[in-house]
This record gives structure tokens, C-alpha cells and sequence, in this order.
């Protein structure tokens, strides 16, 4: 007896790739993405769903799906889990399907792929039940289609984008290579070192602070943390919190890298008070990592525990988010990518980083890249983190979890200058119009970006592994193209 069950593709999809020409095929890409199933036939009519994830360094392809059964008149409802590994076979420099399921079923399929459809069929010529699926491909996606021009044009390995509507996920995609060298597809799962988006965990904490009544914004910041310049009297945590507090800037770009002009944080302190104010709180606003020690250092003395901790105890464990860590690229990070850069390295390997108006870009070649985070930065950057993750935390913003609506809108506003004029920065975050909405937004370097459009519920999360990737005009035309 022969089965049919037609699939219907849930999400975005992928023209179809050319057949594998050997045994290793890992252009996965046309079969990712989640899908819904709906057949006829016995056991009965079901529904279901699967997705497929590249297992072993991409060699093969493993499809985890389950089907829930209605009840009938002679079986109950129940659940049907099974497995199928899409593999090349070498012998006949085609596709192949090995399917199993709790029952002990054993399936062999031949996979067709073409630019219309994908079937499964299993071999006529072995004995047992026949079945055919047949999977139909949804109409192009803009986003997709601008994405991977942009990876193309960029030459980032790797990507992962997550679009939110009101707390809840609408697009959930993985681009490209985790390692280039290896060839390991991404995966929506996969950990990126997200850089300065660590500030905005950072900020969410401080303002956990002021929601239990410990903290406020226009605290004077000598006034909690004994020992800072009394040049600094008048500074407060928002002034901190809103690049608005004259403190200088001790980290430079130099050649090979990221350079700090201190080793441990006392050092850090030591020569911030030699340094005079850059000008009077409130006066400026211009972006400061440096401002971010002194967060760190207000929250540490106020919740009596260094900040990864007390992160960890108030957002990462309650929210569930298992792959938030500290750590840089001299760390060992489970799942985390591999990162790269175009940045052209000189003579002797380094890559220049002293004067941003010359660095050199490659438009053919990219490198491995390296970052080191000391831990006294840890204010400012070090976080990990997977896009998944990420948007388990935008989801607990968005519904109230984590801080209130008053002090989400506290956070949200421009700080005002003591001219009068809107600074380029809220408590925490960047901000700017967007098509004449107020976008709220981070940065993490030049390789990712978290940002929000707080009046319409709308949120991008846009990670890749390749410094500079310019992710803020990419962040723009995926809400543009969502626009429409």
C-alpha cells in the first residue's frame, strides 16, 4: 500500500543547490528552515512539524520531526517521534534518506531535489510498505534574497537573523559557515561574542538595581564607589549610563588590535585620575567604554557581587539563557563561531587599528580575528551569547519580566544635553529616527547588532562572525524590506 503526505515549507526557503558531486555535500541550505506537515492514510490524519540541522562538521543532515495523532475510534491520541539522516552516497553520486522511528521502523528513501520541490521515495525495488513525501517550496523571501547578497557582497562567512513581533519570534534563520576552515554550517543555536551589546545586559541590570529601590539615576557616583576623583563629584549614573560624563577614554585602537591603556582596573582607576574631565557632565555626548568601568563598579558595590554573577543571578538563570557567558576568543566557549575579519593585516600579520580613516578593507580575503576582553571591561564587553538567547531576553522586555513599563521607557529616552539638545544616546543604548520611528539599538563592534522598535513591538537581532560587516545598514534594509 502506498502512502502520500504533501509538506507544506512554514518559513523562508532556498532555491534549490545543484546535486552533490562526490561523498561530502554541505550545501544544506535549500532544506533549512522549520515545516509544517499535514497526511491522510493509516494510522490515521495527522500533523506535524520537523526541522533540519547539519550534524558531523555538515557530512550529513538529520531531520528530528514528531507527528501528533488525533484519536479515533480504536486508538488514543499520541505522539510519534522519529529521525532521518540525509547523507551523499558516493556509489551513486546521489542523495539518500535512512529513516527511523521509536517503533523500530527502518526507511530507506532516495532524495530528489530540484528548483520546485524535494521528494523522498523509497526504493520500489526493496521489499515493504512504498512511501513518497513530497515538500514544496514557499515563495522567494526579499529578506533572504537581500541577505545573502549582502554576505556575498561583505564576504561574511556566517550569519543569524531573528526577527520579533511583540515578544514572539516571526523569522528565525541561520546563514552561511560557522567555521570557515571547517566548513560547519550555522546554526540559530550558535554563540557569538556579541562586544558592546554587553551593555545593554549591563544597563538591564542597573536598572534591576533601581527597580528594588537600591539605586537611582542621578546618584552621584562618588558617593557609591569610595576612591574615584573628586573632579567626579558631580557625575551620575546616568551620565555614565549616557556617554555624557566628560570621563575620558582609555581604550585605543592600536596595531594589532585592541589595546588598553591599563592591565587591571586599579591601574584603569590610577590613571583616570591623572587624566582631567573632557568637559562637564551633560555637557557632550560621545560614545565611552571607559564610563562602562564605573558601571561595573557601581553595580558590583551595590549588589555586593562582581557584575558576571550578578548578571547571571538576575537575568541569565531566571530567563533560561544557558549559552550567556563571559569570556574573549582566548576562551574555550561551547558552540561559539569562529571569527574573522577583512581588515587587511601588514607586514608583520598584525592587523591596523590606530587610525580608523586608514584601515585597509579587503574586497577579496578575510582573516582570523582575534579579541582579548580583560575582565575589569567587563562593563563594557565580553558577553557571549547565541541569538536565540538573545531573543529570550528581548521577548522578557517585551513582556514585562525583567523591568517595568516606566522604567523601559526611562531607559528608552534621550538623554537632553544641558543645551537643550537630544544626545545620540538613551541609558545604555543608542537611539536614532527610522523612517520617522524611534529605534533603540546596540552595537557590538562592527560584526552584530540588537535593535528594537519599541512603539510598534518590533525587534532585530542580526549576528554574524565577520568584523566589519557593517550590521546597521544590514539591520536596515531587513526592516525595510519588512516594511513593505
Amino acid at each position: 500500500m502506498k502512502r502520500f503526505l504533501v509538506l507544506f515549507l512554514a518559513f523562508s526557503s532556498f532555491a534549490a543547490a545543484q546535486k552533490p558531486t562526490g561523498g561530502r555535500w554541505t550545501d544544506w541550505q535549500p532544506f533549512m528552515g522549520k515545516w509544517q506537515a499535514t497526511g491522510e492514510g493509516d494510522p490515521g490524519q495527522a500533523l506535524g512539524e520537523f526541522s533540519f540541522q547539519p550534524e558531523l562538521q555538515g557530512a550529513v543532515l538529520a531531520r528530528h520531526s514528531y507527528a501528533e495523532y488525533h484519536a479515533s475510534k480504536d486508538k488514543p491520541a499520541y505522539r510519534h517521534d522519529d529521525l532521518m539522516l540525509i547523507y551523499s552516497d558516493p556509489s551513486s553520486n546521489s542523495l539518500r534518506a535512512d529513516y527511523w522511528d521509536y517503533e523500530g521502523h527502518i526507511i530507506h528513501y532516495k532524495v530528489e531535489l530540484s528548483s520546485e520541490k524535494l521528494v523522498f521515495r523509497t526504493d520500489e525495488a526493496i521489499p515493504g510498505p512504498q512511501f513518497r513525501i513530497t515538500a514544496r517550496y514557499a515563495a522567494a523571501d526579499s529578506v533572504d534574497d537581500f541577505i545573502r547578497q549582502q554576505m556575498k557582497e561583505k564576504h561574511i562567512p556566517g550569519a543569524v537573523l531573528i526577527e520579533l513581533k511583540d515578544g514572539k519570534i516571526v523569522k528565525e534563520q541561520a546563514y552561511g559557515v560557522a567555521n570557515a576552515e571547517l566548513n560547519v554550517p550555522m546554526r540559530t543555536d550558535n554563540v557569538f561574542l556579541v562586544a558592546s551589546v554587553t551593555k545593554v545586559f549591563v544597563t538591564t541590570g542597573v536598572f534591576l538595581l533601581i527597580q528594588d529601590g537600591k539605586l537611582h539615576l542621578d546618584d552621584k557616583i562618588t558617593q557609591i564607589v569610595p576612591g574615584l576623583p573628586a573632579s567626579w563629584s558631580d557625575i551620575t549614573v546616568l551620565n555614565c549610563l549616557s556617554h555624557t560624563s566628560g570621563i575620558p577614554e582609555i581604550v585605543r585602537y592600536r596595531s594589532g588590535g585592541f589595546q588598553w591603556l591599563a592591565s587591571t582596573q586599579e591601574e584603569a582607576l590610577k590613571l583616570l585620575s591623572s587624566i582631567p574631565l573632557e568637559h562637564k557632565p551633560g555637557e557632550k555626548s560621545g560614545y565611552n567604554g571607559t564610563e562602562f568601568l564605573i558601571i561595573k563598579m557601581i553595580v558590583e558595590k551595590v549588589s555586593g557581587m562582581r557584575l558576571q554573577d550578578f548578571l547571571a543571578k538576575r537575568i541569565f538563570a531566571p530567563l533560561g539563557l544557558e549559552s550567556a557567558r563571559y569570556g574573549d576568543t582566548l576562551d574555550i566557549i561551547p558552540n561559539r563561531v569562529s571569527f574573522y575579519t577583512s581588515y587587511t593585516p601588514l607586514v608583520d600579520r598584525s592587523v591596523a587599528f590606530d587610525r580608523w580613516d586608514e584601515l585597509l578593507v579587503s574586497d577579496s580575503k578575510i582573516w582570523n580575528y582575534r579579541v582579548p576582553y580583560p575582565e575589569w571591561l567587563y562593563g563594557a564587553a565580553g558577553l557571549n551569547i547565541s541569538a536565540l538567547d538573545l531573543a529570550k531576553f528581548d521577548a522578557a522586555l517585551t513582556q514585562g519580566k525583567l523591568l517595568n513599563k516606566r522604567l523601559l521607557e526611562q531607559m528608552w529616552t534621550p538623554y537632553r544635553l544641558t543645551n537643550g539638545e537630544m544626545g545620540r544616546f538613551t541609558a545604555g543604548w543608542m537611539t536614532r529616527m527610522w523612517n520617522g520611528h524611534k529605534l533603540v539599538f546596540h552595537l557590538g563592534g562592527d560584526l552584530v547588532i540588537y535593535a528594537r522598535l519599541p512603539d510598534e513591538g518590533i525587534s532585530v537581532i542580526w549576528l554574524t562572525n565577520l568584523d566589519p560587516s557593517n550590521p546597521y545598514d544590514v539591520m536596515s534594509g531587513i526592516l525595510q524590506r519588512d516594511s513593505h
